[in-house]
């Protein structure tokens, strides 16, 4: 193979066919996976001490994911990959988790039952 280069012109003579390696597509890249848990020493996240006067750490276990959206049931709302939330006591409640990377998104959600305890 000779490249000559003339100017701003260039040409590429060969004596045989090219070999050309094919190009190889990337994989795309895993989806997220929306998925938590909680700590707290309440029973069943929050027994029924005082409206609002407890909280819960969700515990964030996404996985190829890079932003997060909750939502709970009684209005709050946080993109903190581990948030605190306040624990009302009213049923039905729900607690939902979207984990997004890109345009991809996952959603988990779960309804809770409050344990009221004496």
């Amino acid at each position: 193979m000779t490249i000559d280069i003339n100017g701003n012109n260039a040409k590429i003579q060969t004596g045989e066919n090219p070999v050309r390696t094919p190009s190889v597509p990337t994989p795309p890249a895993p989806a997220p996976v929306a998925d938590f848990s909680w700590s707290s020493n309440l029973t069943d996240i929050c027994p029924y001490i005082q409206v609002g006067s407890e909280t819960v750490t969700m515990i964030n276990n996404s996985t190829d994911a890079d932003s997060y959206a909750w939502v709970t049931s009684w209005g709050d709302t946080s993109a903190d990959e581990n948030p605190v939330f306040n624990c009302p006591y009213n049923d039905p409640a729900w607690i939902q988790l979207t984990a997004s990377k890109g345009s991809v998104d996952d959603v988990k959600k779960i309804d809770v039952k409050w344990t009221v305890t004496s």
